[in-house]
């Protein structure tokens, strides 16, 4: 904290959980701490103070706030076993502050951008004294961002008319999230798990075991659907052992929701983690195969049942792992191994079309040019090369 404040020139304190001040850096090139400590009428300094330390806490990032006499002071949260410990808050006296309270980095002026990026050196400050607590001030602000998104919700459903939520659970709502899960939307998946999550608190708001229980319900949902996207059962019962207890040991809808919003982040990246290595188990096969195999006609079809996938799927895939299609990657290498006898071989151009899979000689002209802009009779005059010359052995004169 010492360090901080002698590098920045900013009057620096450490607040404990109780929000009382238990050290203050001396005072620095920025001047006095808030000038609100030294001006009577500014009685509620101390208020003030506490203030932005708990909205600190309350976000898990730094917040930035600037008070009536003109000073911007800004706190950063310190944890100590994912428990809150206190903060650090930094005050700087100024005429000007952000353009508005809030977490660092919502002024938009050149103060404002100045201001934030003192509070997030602040914050790196904070995350080094935070024993035990790695990754929590990401937590505590992703709870935040879940939280403020779902008591939106619940008032959007507060504001509708009573008919509008008839059952006590959105089962249509619940099929949009699968779906969405199934495409890898996760975006819109946290969003439509916030919305079931609205519409539970609003109809059960007293009855937190029953909503766990619905959590249960959906979380087994979400795993199956997993299986969707490449994962094994095995793959799937492994969630549903690590997943249950972490549901069931909530206390609060703010866990059970943190809890599913990170269970539909797990599923995301596992699946994609997972699909990667099963597309490149598979992608080895179909090439394997094609490049046996191009001197022929072959199909999707045939190649997507070789891989493991059906027809659709795996041209799908196939479109993004290559950019092209297959019939135009087949026709590509096909002319690509065509080239190669038309300048390495004395083979006649029909020979060469059918050895290469082409049904007929007009067809593999025609492809041909397409590709390379020219004829296959054109590219092999303009691109065979002679036969390199043997020099000849000569002899010194004077050689017996």
């Amino acid at each position: 904290m010492i360090e901080y404040s002698l590098a920045t020139g900013i009057h620096t304190s450490i607040y404990d959980h109780n929000y009382a001040s238990i050290f203050e850096s001396a005072d620095t090139i920025s001047g006095n701490a808030c000038l609100c400590k030294n001006d009577k009428k500014y009685t509620e300094n101390e208020i003030i103070q506490t203030l932005v330390i708990k909205e600190a806490e309350t976000f898990g990032a730094p917040y930035v706030y600037t008070c009536p006499s003109g000073c911007v002071l800004w706190s950063a949260p310190l944890y100590l076993n994912k428990h809150f410990l206190g903060a650090l808050l930094a005050v700087a006296p100024s005429s000007k502050g952000p353009s508005e309270e809030g977490p660092a980095g919502e002024g938009s002026d050149e103060l404002g951008q100045k201001i934030k990026a003192l509070a997030e050196l602040m914050l790196i400050c904070a995350k080094s004294l935070s024993a035990g607590s790695k990754g929590w001030h990401e937590a505590v602000k992703r709870r935040w961002l879940q939280q403020s998104d779902l008591a939106a919700r619940l008032e959007e459903i507060k504001n509708q008319p009573s008919t509008e939520h008839k059952g006590i659970y959105p089962f249509k709502k619940e099929e949009k999230l699968l779906e969405a899960f199934r495409q890898k939307d996760i975006t819109l998946a946290k969003q439509l798990l916030n919305e079931i999550f609205a519409v539970l608190i609003h109809k059960n708001s007293s009855a937190f075991s029953y909503i766990k229980s619905r959590a249960l319900e959906l979380a087994f949902l979400l795993s199956s659907a997993s299986l969707s996207l490449s994962f094994t059962v095995k793959n799937m019962l492994e969630h549903n052992s690590r997943n249950v207890p972490l549901i069931q040991k909530t206390k609060n809808i703010k866990e059970l929701n943190d809890v599913m919003h990170c269970l539909l982040d797990d599923l995301s990246k596992e699946a994609h983690s997972f699909q990667g290595i099963i597309h490149v188990a598979a992608f080895k096969k179909a090439e394997e195969y094609i490049m046996e195999n191009f001197t022929r006609k072959i199909t999707l079809a045939e190649i997507a049942r070789i891989s493991g996938f059906s027809i659709s799927y795996f041209s799908t895939i196939f479109k993004e792992e290559k950019g092209e299609n297959f019939s135009n990657y087949l026709n590509r290498l096909r002319v690509e191994k065509a080239a190669e006898l038309l300048t390495g071989t004395k083979f006649s151009l029909s020979y060469i079309a059918k050895f290469c899979g082409f049904e007929d000689q007009s067809w593999f002209s025609k492809t041909f040019k397409a590709f390379t802009g020219k004829s296959p009779g054109q590219f092999r005059r303009q691109m065979k090369k002679p036969a390199p010359k043997i020099p000849e052995i000569t002899f010194l004169p004077d050689y017996p």
